[in-house]
């Protein structure tokens, strides 16, 4: 019922008690039409269980409607269904460019806020 947080790693550590799991190896989580990529990610999750938040690390890649991101870390809030990308964030489309300190993508919405932001953003070429 509901969505889904897919994972895979090359390991997985649950512990049961505490509502926690570490990922690594090779770890790809995909939620809401974002796929992230890192070395590491730690999940919090509740009893039923259902993920409440996770946080990668390691080096960061991102896909998301055609935005292809990096950053140093990645926290994704299962409540607020945003994810937000820490660190010498870059995100590109096409030949366009953007780097930042933060970006937060709400999955919701499909909006992408950036914070401390430089970039390079393609302009129409004008035919006389």
């Amino acid at each position: 019922e509901g969505e889904a947080l897919d994972v895979s790693a090359d390991r997985v550590e649950v512990d049961v008690e505490h509502g926690t799991a570490a990922l690594d190896g090779g770890v790809t989580v995909k939620f809401g039409g974002m796929e992230i990529r890192c070395p590491s990610v730690r999940i919090r999750y509740d009893r039923s269980p259902r993920v409440s938040f996770a946080r990668g690390s390691g080096g960061v890649t991102a896909h998301f409607q055609g935005i292809d991101a990096s950053a140093a870390t990645m926290e994704f809030d299962a409540q607020a269904r945003t994810v937000v990308l820490h660190g010498a964030v870059r995100l590109s489309r096409g030949p366009g460019w953007m780097t930042a300190e933060q970006a937060t993508v709400d999955l919701a919405s499909r909006k992408v806020s950036l914070e401390q932001v430089k970039g390079s953003i393609p302009v129409d070429r004008v035919h006389p």
